[in-house]
């Protein structure tokens, strides 16, 4: 396979022993079924090109083989989570509401509060879109989504207090954003709204999560997405 597709992160799990004692490499392979591994001694590890140059000699352990790879998915966080719920399993309509304090807006799409599943995009995500805009996004099960978004990028590193509803009696979906602290020329303060024919379905068994989503189960652990960078009051 070309050297592009080829992919090995590793870490071990501290940064030295005494004689006697274990280090554990973790390592994740992608692109390839097997990978070597060495232990080296690092002799010289000066990457200056008008030094000696990188120098390394190998100890000879036996770890220095060939090893079988297979790759190891990271679960990322932090993120706080609901068990899933009668009462918010059954909801047709909803309003949630909350204070953020955005670090970065603009790195892609952030959930703040959803219950959604992702696997049958259903349910509701409150979010910052990729401009960095509040935004709702409702799904109905069948693979249709609507997102509305207030085309208004907030402001890094301000407090905003952020909201989505939708009423499932008349279809209205609406979001909006307003800032703490006004300032000159910033258009940062948005409310949306429109009647959507789009109704979101009830999401049984799915948890309700703040500051990411759910991606996907593996096992009994969960693989999220969509994290949120700041703080969520």
């Amino acid at each position: 396979m070309p050297s592009e597709h080829l992919q090995i992160f590793g870490y071990a799990d501290q940064i030295s022993a005494a004689p006697g004692e274990t280090i554990r490499f973790m390592v994740s392979c992608e692109g390839a079924s097997r990978y070597r591994a060495d232990l080296v001694r690092i002799v010289n590890g000066d990457m200056n090109p008008d030094g000696p140059g990188y120098r390394e000699v190998v100890v000879r352990t036996p770890i220095n083989r060939m090893h079988q790879g297979r790759r190891q998915d990271t679960y990322c966080g932090s993120y706080g989570i609901v068990p899933p719920r009668h009462r918010l399993d059954a909801l047709n309509s909803f309003t949630v509401q909350a204070v953020i304090w955005p670090t970065t807006p603009d790195k892609g799409e952030q959930a703040i509060i959803a219950k959604w599943d992702a696997p049958r995009r259903r349910g509701f995500q409150l979010l910052l879109d990729r401009r960095g805009a509040l935004a709702v996004r409702i799904g109905d099960g069948g693979g249709r989504t609507s997102t509305l978004s207030t085309g208004s990028a907030v402001l890094a590193r301000e407090w905003y207090v952020v909201g989505a509803s939708y009423d499932a009696a008349t279809h209205e979906l609406r979001v909006w954003q307003e800032a703490y602290q006004h300032f000159p020329r910033s258009d940062s303060a948005a409310v949306a709204a429109r009647t959507t024919r789009l109704k979101t379905a009830a999401t049984p068994a799915t948890p309700l999560t703040f500051a990411a989503i759910v991606r996907r189960m593996r096992g009994a652990r969960r693989q999220t997405a969509l994290h949120f960078n700041g703080k969520i009051d």
